[in-house]
């Protein structure tokens, strides 16, 4: 039986194993302006003005007797940007395009060269949503620049069309220096509140899907964002305000794909529109987004550990969420794919994953990373163990 959210805050204040509490408090908050600066780069056939078509010069071609062409553009002396990202036409048949980029500081000087890989999460083939939707690469955390270059090669496989290189303007607000503060240890993690989407300062106007909701919560899901873990604390609303306009409006979705992020430091956002005690169907992984709950640790871990207070943040969020919907976090349970060009699984076929699952068991990809994977035994028991806590007080409530 579901239990009522006023219930569970019951429990849980008195509970000597606290999981997560719903909301953070804390005063009212403006919504933060944010913007893109789109840049067309068009295609192999046809590129745009400012646009080049030249023989491969970074993106690896592993395995191809010469390398493809590639399509560039390179911009400086642009408005400040704090974020990245490689979009274009929707097509199935693109499955093998590769994109790297550099940026320009302020000050003149390139950065390297960053691989992006395609962004393999996207709506339900079974979302009725329209036409805007558009394919492209995960967003990349930049910091404050002022120039791009970017290059865009099809490996195999049909080329993007349309091909569009977005910089995020996230915008700045007086809360971000100053509503949050790093955790010390994982006894504070454990305790976490979610700061709220009015806290990061999320515009609504730019939100143009309303919320769809599931019948139940079955499954958690674990992603990363992929881009940088050279993040400071003070970066982070700003770094998921940009995820939320990239996901919003270069692809198209209407919304931040994620249900909830969670930072290196054990600070826990609430993402998807629609409440974080309901069933709220986000865009976080194709085919799969129904019935689960989407849980993105902010940064690439592929490439480095996770922290303990950010495990232990997640560990508590799955924790009061399965609370709320009855989930057995050692189980399985039954998904019916709901299709999608990133689904392992087509449309209509029943998949059994554990009930706390990766991102990379559903979906065509490696999130989240072969650190973040490496975690989820150690999710599933501690969540078990929160949940056993906890039971028996919530039982005499």
């Amino acid at each position: 039986m579901r239990r009522s959210l006023t219930g569970v805050i019951a429990f849980l204040a008195f509970s000597t194993t606290v999981l997560v509490p719903p909301v953070h408090a804390a005063p009212p908050h403006r919504p933060v302006e944010t913007s893109t600066e789109s840049i067309p780069m068009g295609s192999l056939v046809l590129p745009a003005v400012g646009a080049l078509v030249r023989p491969g010069t970074g993106v690896q071609a592993v395995g191809l007797p010469q390398a493809p062409p590639t399509l560039s553009v390179m911009r400086t002396g642009m408005r400040e940007f704090s974020l990245v990202g490689v979009t274009w036409t929707h097509d199935p048949a693109v499955t093998d395009t590769g994109v790297r980029v550099r940026v320009q500081s302020a000050a003149g000087t390139w950065g390297e060269w960053t691989e992006i890989a395609a962004h393999e999460s996207e709506p339900d083939a079974t979302a009725t949503r329209g036409t805007s939707i558009r394919g492209g690469t995960e967003p990349v955390w930049t910091g404050p620049s002022t120039g791009v270059e970017a290059e865009v090669v099809t490996h195999s496989g049909a080329h993007p069309l349309d091909v569009r290189l977005d910089l995020v303007v996230a915008g700045t607000s007086a809360a971000d220096t100053t509503l949050v503060t790093p955790l010390r240890d994982s006894a504070q993690a454990a305790t976490a509140a979610i700061h709220t989407r009015e806290e990061w300062g999320a515009d609504e106007s730019i939100r143009t899907w309303k919320p769809e909701y599931a019948s139940t919560i079955k499954a958690a899901t674990l992603h990363h964002t992929a881009g940088t873990n050279a993040y400071t604390a003070d970066q982070v609303p700003a770094m998921i305000r940009a995820i939320y306009r990239y996901h919003a409006v270069s692809r198209g979705w209407g919304d931040i794909g994620y249900n909830v992020l969670v930072d290196r430091f054990g600070q826990i956002w609430e993402g998807r529109y629609g409440g974080l005690e309901s069933t709220v169907i986000g865009a976080h992984a194709g085919g799969f987004n129904t019935g689960t709950v989407g849980v993105a640790l902010l940064g690439n871990y592929d490439s480095v550990d996770t922290t303990a207070p950010m495990i232990d943040a997640a560990e508590a969020f799955i924790a009061w969420k399965f609370s709320l919907f009855d989930v057995d976090p050692t189980a399985t349970t039954k998904l019916t794919s709901g299709g999608g060009g990133t689904a392992k699984y087509p449309r209509g076929v029943t998949v059994k994953v554990p009930t706390i699952f990766a991102h990379q068991d559903v979906g065509n990809t490696l999130c989240p990373g072969r650190y973040g994977y490496a975690r989820l035994p150690e999710i599933r028991t501690a969540v078990a163990q929160r949940l056993a806590d906890a039971r028996p007080l919530s039982h005499s409530q």
